[in-house]
């Protein structure tokens, strides 16, 4: 499992639980607050700078390519 922290992946050990569903049930290992990566976690390295919706611009990385607002 990987949290996203300051614009980059950190590599977190969790404790789990029961499943319920096609979910488990977190006993340890992450806070209230947390922003975990639930897609695209298998390519991720620690360290590597990432992106995601709702983040800061200034804290965006710097490979991320500008969004297009159509001419505007």
């Amino acid at each position: 499992m990987f949290a996203a922290k300051d614009g980059k992946a950190v590599r977190l050990v969790l404790r789990l639980g029961d499943a319920v569903g096609d979910r488990f049930e977190v006993l340890d290992g992450l806070s209230k607050g947390d922003l975990v990566v639930v897609r695209g976690n298998e390519r991720l390295r620690p360290g590597q700078s990432i992106a995601y919706k709702g983040m800061t611009s200034a804290k965006k990385s710097v490979t991320e390519k500008p969004k297009d607002n159509g001419g505007s």
